[in-house]
């Protein structure tokens, strides 16, 4: 459908096409001659390019635009449920699923618990069970899928698109290969921090105004980062950089998941904290939610508990601004969300730590936890790979 051919004028055509389309996309309702002065294109190319869109059903003519003088042209639109794009997020405990069309609305979403599994065999066949369920429920023909973008926690392999390490039991998860043998389509997997960080602030733009690097940082089940570094996403060797959740805190402190003592994830995570609250209070049922709106209202055990992870992230923030040095701090999870002062306090604390007061010199920014939903940003990628030429 839009596969960029290998060289010669069948590449410039294909890639000419993809260009036309796009802009059909984004610009539309839109004239050929629009089309053809701003691609700069001859207009013998744009209508056969265009006339083969059509016989796809990918693109549509629809009325005609008023321009008052001469000829009125015929104006061209997507047909935007010609072709889908599914976006899957797996986390330690659940995975979510979003289907989008062209115009990326989303037109079906659900969300399957991976609690009680353990292996991965298993956890593929629940994978495309939840697939081919969504596919149905939606109502849309497995051929007409452009791609899946996949984002998952953990440790993965981006190269070959495997999980080396979801959760305890999961580990080697050939992911992208499964999905290839069974749709005929773009598969992509990323980790998911660093899927909600390209979806939200490469593909979407919003560094600008000369702001080229950020760091970013998600509290959740675990503790995730993802760090851009003058607009490129920073992977390393093994793609293992920016995971902020791993870095040491407190040198042989509290035992990480992954079995090592001392790291971030130890004493921020949403278990972390729910755990401190159960052993100072013996309350197994308040949630971390729960602690921040008691912290709120200034109860001394959760305010000494969120205070205590505020200090923690501080130190990670203040190594990582003498690393980095970036414009931008964004935050997620919902300390942020729910604990009023956690702002305030993280600022002061780390202005406090910094060696330099223009490492202070950042914007500060509170990625709301009900405004990110990961399998829609792992749609973005599919559309951003197959349609950025």
């Amino acid at each position: 459908m839009f596969k960029i051919e290998k060289k010669g004028k069948s590449q410039m055509k294909s890639i000419n096409k993809i260009k036309i389309f796009k802009m059909i996309l984004k610009d539309g309702p839109i004239s050929r001659t629009d089309i053809e002065k701003t691609l700069k294109l001859s207009a013998p190319s744009v209508s056969r390019i265009v006339e083969s869109l059509i016989k796809e059903d990918l693109v549509m003519e629809v009325g005609k635009e008023d321009t008052y003088v001469g000829r009125k042209p015929i104006s061209l639109i997507v047909n935007k449920n010609a072709s889908y794009i599914i976006g899957i997020n797996i986390s330690k405990s659940s995975i979510y699923i979003c289907i989008t069309n062209l115009k990326s609305e989303i037109i079906y979403k659900d969300t399957l618990s991976i609690v009680a599994i353990n292996n991965a065999d298993v956890l593929l066949e629940e994978l495309d069970k939840l697939i081919t369920a969504s596919i149905n429920n939606a109502q849309i023909n497995k051929d007409k899928v452009l791609g899946i973008g996949v984002a998952s926690r953990g440790i993965l392999d981006y190269k070959s698109g495997t999980i080396l390490k979801l959760k305890k039991g999961i580990e080697d998860v050939d992911i992208k290969r499964f999905l290839e043998e069974r749709y005929n389509c773009v598969i992509m997997v990323e980790n998911n921090t660093n899927t909600d960080l390209i979806g939200e602030y490469l593909i979407n733009n919003k560094l600008s105004n000369n702001k080229k690097s950020l760091i970013y940082i998600y509290l959740g089940e675990g503790v995730g980062g993802s760090i851009i570094c003058n607009n490129q996403l920073v992977r390393g060797k093994n793609n293992l950089a920016g995971k902020i959740g791993h870095m040491i805190i407190q040198p042989d402190g509290e035992e990480c998941y992954c079995g090592k003592k001392g790291h971030l994830e130890a004493y921020c995570s949403k278990g972390a904290i729910e755990k401190a609250y159960r052993d100072k209070k013996g309350d197994k049922d308040a949630s971390l939610t729960d602690i921040c709106k008691m912290a709120n209202v200034k109860n001394e055990i959760c305010v000494d508990i969120i205070n205590n992870a505020l200090n923690k992230i501080a130190i990670a923030v203040s190594n990582l601004l003498v690393v980095i040095n970036p414009d931008v701090v964004v935050l997620s999870g919902e300390i942020f969300d729910y604990y009023e002062d956690a702002l305030s306090i993280l600022k002061n604390l780390v202005k406090d730590l910094a060696f330099d007061i223009k490492l202070n010199d950042i914007d500060w920014v509170i990625r709301s936890k009900e405004k990110m939903m990961i399998e829609y940003s792992a749609t973005a990628l599919i559309m951003d790979k197959v349609f950025n030429v």
